[in-house]
C-alpha cells in the first residue's frame, strides 16, 4: 500500500517537474 502512495507521489512530481521544465524552455524560446 505504502509503496503504491510513493509510486503515485512520484508520478506526480514527475509529471509537475516535467511541465515545469516544459513551461521554462517555452518561456526561454519565447523570449528569443
Amino acid at each position: 500500500m505504502s509503496t503504491v502512495l510513493l509510486d503515485l507521489l512520484d508520478a506526480r512530481k514527475r509529471d509537475y517537474l516535467l511541465s515545469d521544465l516544459q513551461q521554462k524552455k517555452f518561456g526561454y524560446y519565447s523570449y528569443n
